[in-house]
């Protein structure tokens, strides 16, 4: 039993690479050149797709921090002019 098992194994193993090979070789140049111009335009799409979403991701992380330099040197700048009021003011 199972010597019949392993060699039903390697008679699949064998038979489906070779099937595979036979499928493409019967397809003639013009469907094999469309195949791989289908399969890089899916690629490319792929590829663009994820670096604009990694493009909004940067400019959205760049303006939050953006955000919070500015924020700080405005309460910076507040804090400055409440302190140098409080210099004149004690004069």
């Amino acid at each position: 039993m199972e010597m019949v098992r392993l060699a039903l194994i390697l008679a699949l193993a064998l038979a489906v690479p070779l099937s595979v090979c036979q499928a493409q070789a019967d397809q003639g140049p013009l469907e094999r050149t469309g195949r791989t111009i289908k399969h890089s335009a899916e690629a490319t799409g792929r590829t663009l797709k994820h670096d604009a979403e990694a493009t909004g991701r940067t400019l959205k992380h760049g303006g939050e921090a953006t955000g919070r330099t500015v924020g700080k040197g405005v309460r910076k700048t507040g804090q400055t002019l409440n302190h140098m009021g409080e210099r004149i003011s004690s004069r």
